[in-house]
């Protein structure tokens, strides 16, 4: 049995969602007060989706303010529904978001993309956290960026990634495989 280019890349593409899941998962156990949040705040809301936006950059709206990070105005991670990812408890980074919010500060949200991309590589690479316990929040950015990518090519919520991306394939207009060897 032979298998098309279609159906590797669909299979390739699960396979890497999954493995994207499955990390992030592994990296958010352990909610710092055993119950995830259930309220948030708007505050909370713009500042993950800003964390989002820099890791797949998009559109976000502030206090009714659009920023846009994509230069051709294309959806990102906020657009395929990383907020729902993120609060979703399952997801494991619920529990987390207050701490994230606090690490990263109320001028995060309305910099620019390159100051919070500065700031997320800062975060990533352990300058976060208490300053008791310094890197101690890096598991959480490094699953916030996956569930983020996770949320834009994984289509998790809703297909605002792949679409763009032009998977699967012939429904958003690319040609059929060919019939015929070359």
């Amino acid at each position: 049995m032979s298998i098309s280019r279609r159906q590797f890349l669909q299979s390739a593409g699960s396979g890497i969602a999954v493995l994207g899941w499955g990390g992030a998962l592994a990296t958010l156990t352990g909610c710092p007060s055993d119950t995830p949040n259930t309220s948030y705040t708007t505050h909370q809301k713009e500042t993950m989706e800003a964390l989002a936006d820099t890791a797949v950059p998009g559109w976000y709206s502030v206090a009714g303010v659009k920023y846009t990070s994509d230069p051709d105005g294309s959806g990102g991670a906020v657009q395929a529904g990383a907020w729902n990812i993120y609060w979703d408890t399952y997801y494991g980074l619920n529990g987390w978001i207050d701490e994230c919010v606090s690490d990263l500060g109320s001028s995060f949200k309305t910099a620019s993309l390159a100051s919070r991309t500065a700031t997320l590589q800062s975060k990533l690479a352990g300058n976060n956290g208490p300053w008791y316990a310094s890197g101690a929040y890096t598991p959480i950015y490094v699953g916030a960026v996956m569930l983020a990518k996770l949320a834009f090519f994984g289509a998790v919520y809703n297909t605002t990634g792949t679409d763009y991306i032009g998977f699967p394939g012939p429904s958003v207009g690319y040609p059929s495989e060919p019939t015929e060897p070359y």
